[in-house]
């Protein structure tokens, strides 16, 4: 079925659908005027034991001007569903992503605490950005999408009305093709 071709991780099917909303997300960061990396490594090195690897760092992406790291994810609201007992009912708007982002955050939380307390400086900011097969973005994500529009509005003097609408047309785009693939 569709469903089962969206979720699917045989191959390396995932690998790319995940890689090319990553790129288009860094495109779009960058065209707010937001510095990002991909893929950073050796952010958590000073941590024993952690080989995390968020898939995109932002710096200047949130009014704290705190790193932003993004971990991007797909997921399939009917086979999480099946498969987990005592989830909310996939009925529920957001409700497979905001599973995955509570996935995301007791993943990453505790080494980002670990390493702020570590450096004396204020936490990273983590945002989870799942996407359900549906094409349901979860809420950090809106969120995300959100306020890098107006870091866009702020950083370059462009209308933020046409930036949004560029961008969310881009990602809805690169989205539903992934979910296609």
């Amino acid at each position: 079925s569709g469903i089962h071709l969206s979720a699917c991780k045989t191959g390396n099917s995932a690998i790319i659908r995940h890689n090319y909303l990553v790129k288009t997300l860094m495109e779009f960061a960058r065209a707010a005027g937001i510095s990002a990396r991909l893929e950073p490594t050796g952010l958590f090195s000073q941590l024993e034991n952690s080989k995390l690897r968020p898939d995109i760092l932002l710096l200047g992406a949130n009014p704290e001007q705190q790193p932003t790291i993004l971990d991007v994810s797909f997921i399939d609201p009917s086979s999480l569903f099946k498969a987990s007992a005592g989830i909310p009912n996939s009925q529920e708007p957001h409700a497979a992503a905001t599973v995955r982002d509570n996935q995301k955050m007791n993943h990453y939380n505790p080494p980002i605490e670990e390493l702020a307390a570590l450096l004396n400086e204020p936490p990273m900011v983590l945002v989870p950005f799942s996407v359900e097969t549906t094409g349901t973005w979860g809420i950090p994500a809106t969120t995300f999408f959100d306020q890098v529009c107006a870091v866009a509005m702020k950083n370059k003097a462009i209308s933020q009305t046409n930036f949004r609408l560029r961008w969310l047309r881009i990602l809805s785009c690169v989205i539903q093709r992934c979910i296609l693939k």
